[in-house]
């Protein structure tokens, strides 16, 4: 049976981790998410099905992965986008005056 090799990645606000699966050829985001639940590594990973993806886009699980795919899992943002840009203006113009 011929096996790929994908990399799983994840990152929270202090620390990135990556590891690498092999899988067999024709293996889907659902087989890679298996894989890495069963690694020790990966054990405080938060992996959500509804948010991985492969090269920054969301992909459902049944999406077939190829050589050198690399696995995203996303987790849910700590700050909403515009409360962060509006606080990092609100410092900038504290800080130019």
């Amino acid at each position: 049976m011929t096996h790929i090799t994908v990399t799983a990645v994840y990152a929270t606000p202090d620390r990135q981790s990556q590891v690498t699966l092999s899988l067999s050829e024709g293996a889907t985001l659902a087989d890679a998410m298996t894989a890495m639940c069963a690694l020790p590594e990966c054990e405080t990973w938060c992996i959500d099905a509804g948010a991985l993806g492969v090269f920054g886009k969301i992909r459902p699980l049944q999406w077939a992965l190829a050589e050198g795919d690399r696995v995203e899992c996303y987790r849910p943002l700590e700050t909403d986008p515009k409360t962060a840009r509006r606080l990092r203006a609100t410092v900038q113009k504290q800080t130019s005056q």
